[in-house]
């Protein structure tokens, strides 16, 4: 049995974010931390975290100081950022019509055989 899935910006953002916390995402973070389970991501989910709480911040979700404190909690889970490859990456994009961005957690997904963790509707059973 694989124990590792690929965690996307949604996921995330459902730990990070107090108005989006989800009792779900909150036990599979508490297995991972005790090592029951390998999360990985693409590397670009460091970059997107980033952009997303820059967003919660322009549109007064969150304050910068809050921004910064869960970019932290966010580099604290040492989550496995991995390259995945740019050709695959595109094929997936063409053949799921979806962006690059989302093709990049579905593409490593299927290369590592893992389950993909995502709260966006249009890649969940990709």
């Amino acid at each position: 049995m694989n124990n590792t899935s690929v965690v996307d910006l949604s996921f995330i953002l459902k730990y990070l974010l107090k108005d989006e916390q989800n009792d779900q995402v909150d036990l599979t973070i508490r297995d991972f931390r005790e090592q029951k389970i390998e999360l990985i991501a693409p590397e670009l989910l460091g970059v997107e975290v980033a952009n997303a709480l820059r967003s919660a911040v322009m549109r007064g979700r969150i304050t910068k100081e809050e921004a910064l404190l869960s970019m932290g909690v966010f580099i604290e889970l040492k989550i496995k950022l991995l390259t995945v490859d740019l050709q695959r990456i595109l094929e997936v994009a063409f053949e799921q019509k979806i962006s690059c961005y989302d093709a990049s957690y579905v593409a490593l997904a299927r290369a590592k055989g893992a389950n993909l963790l995502t709260y966006d509707e249009r890649l969940k059973g990709l």
